[in-house]
């Protein structure tokens, strides 16, 4: 019996650390972003959170997203011109 595998999910977005000594980690462009994630977030923008789990830099936003799957809808935190947003989107793969 196959069990049927888990498609991780994934942004679609090209990050890194951010240029100054905030925590998170910075978008630097888009790769395979839905059209939804696209039209919410910005390059420049700083993800702190996906959902409940902190984002303090670009390998534990790779961690929190291996929770998730393929198709799945999350809330992302940003820090955008010193304003901290929210938008629901929906996964990648």
């Amino acid at each position: 019996v196959l069990l049927p595998t888990k498609k991780p999910a994934s942004l679609g977005i090209s990050c890194d650390y951010p240029p100054t000594e905030q925590i998170g980690t910075m978008i630097i462009g888009f790769d395979n972003a839905s059209a939804d994630t696209a039209a919410k977030l910005r390059v420049g923008d700083i993800i702190v959170a996906i959902d409940d789990n902190d984002v303090t830099d670009p390998s534990s936003l790779e961690s929190a997203l291996k929770k998730y799957s393929f198709g799945e809808r999350a809330e992302i935190f940003v820090m955008r011109d010193g304003q901290l947003l929210s938008f629901y989107v929906f996964l990648t793969d």
